[in-house]
């Protein structure tokens, strides 16, 4: 088992390669950030990308669970960003996730809120730290991992004895986490909410089917994964409520942020095809017409086969 001290080591040697000039401030992206410093940074705290990270949560760049617990929600932003012009969009994630921390972060400079302090505007870090004090093993020990490390966080202690500080006493935090209920239970919009669609569930919706559907339910998502894996820099597996699906990450900053390829709906035994967003992807009409000619029912594995076919023209284009 690898222990707290061989992560961080292992965290420090892979940002300490990275050239900010050549590798992360020219880009000019907010991927780059998340893919080079801040995954490898939640690594090193304990999280796993699989059990522990849910991207694109609600419009959230990261959200960390404990279990089915949202816990920290993470925004990202490019090198030079001005994080301070993002926090109505942050409080905002933390009102639809109904989770009080979020971090928001450049990679050059990283805020960490709670709205337990006021839940109408983020005003005052509890954590504030720049790209050279992650390099500082000292820091990272005494300051982060004790605050948003995993075996930290997911217990909560910390993190509240700051926020006790800040607000005075015991009984004000039982007042500021009934005023944040208030707030995220108010807005309408945002009072029910579905559980994503994860793999267990996949699977388990998928096992009443007849053996030929469930195999093809089975083989659409194995090449839904294969997608990812080989175009993990600029395509991703995005889990909805209802479906698991494939979404385009805009990495040039001129379109939205993501944009949807299509979804496989296992309750449906159907696919969803993202046509607006290949024609804003692709000029090639031939592209958009073979996709508008594929059925949405998943009927066989030719079909599925052919739109992979497609998903990888599309991308191989750009």
């Amino acid at each position: 088992m690898i222990n707290k001290n061989q992560k961080y080591n292992e965290f420090y040697k892979k940002i300490i390669k990275l050239e900010k000039d050549a590798n992360i401030i020219k880009r000019n992206s907010e991927e780059n950030i998340k893919i080079k410093i801040i995954i490898p940074l939640l690594q090193a705290l304990g999280y796993d990308i699989k059990d522990n990270m849910q991207f694109e949560y609600f419009g959230a760049d990261i959200v960390l669970f404990d279990k089915d617990k949202p816990i920290l929600i993470i925004e990202t932003k490019s090198w030079n960003e001005t994080l301070t012009k993002y926090l109505g969009q942050c409080l905002e994630y933390c009102l639809k996730i109904k989770t009080p921390l979020v971090m928001i972060t450049s990679g050059n400079h990283t805020l960490l809120y709670s709205c337990l302090l006021n839940p109408n505007k983020l005003k005052e870090p509890i954590l504030d730290f720049s790209f050279n004090k992650l390099l500082n093993k000292n820091f990272f020990k005494r300051e982060i991992e004790p605050l948003i490390g995993k075996q930290s966080l997911t217990k909560g202690k910390n993190i509240e004895k700051r926020i006790i500080a800040l607000l005075g006493n015991n009984k004000e935090l039982q007042n500021a986490k009934k005023q944040f209920e208030h707030k995220y239970s108010d807005l309408r919009y945002f009072k029910k909410t579905t559980p994503l669609m994860t793999e267990d569930r996949f699977n388990k919706i998928i096992e009443k089917y007849p053996t030929k559907i469930r195999k093809l339910l089975m083989y659409a998502l194995d090449e839904f994964k294969g997608i990812e894996k080989e175009y993990g820099n600029i395509v991703k597996l995005r889990f909805g409520p209802k479906e698991i699906g494939l979404v385009y990450i805009d990495k040039d900053g001129t379109r939205k942020k993501d944009l949807g390829l299509g979804g496989i709906y296992p309750e449906k035994q159907a696919f969803s095809f993202g046509i607006k967003s290949w024609e804003i992807i692709s000029s090639s009409k031939l592209i958009g017409k073979k996709l508008g000619e594929l059925s949405g029912k998943i009927e066989s594995k030719e079909q599925i086969k052919k739109l992979i076919s497609l998903i990888n023209k599309l991308i191989l284009k750009k």
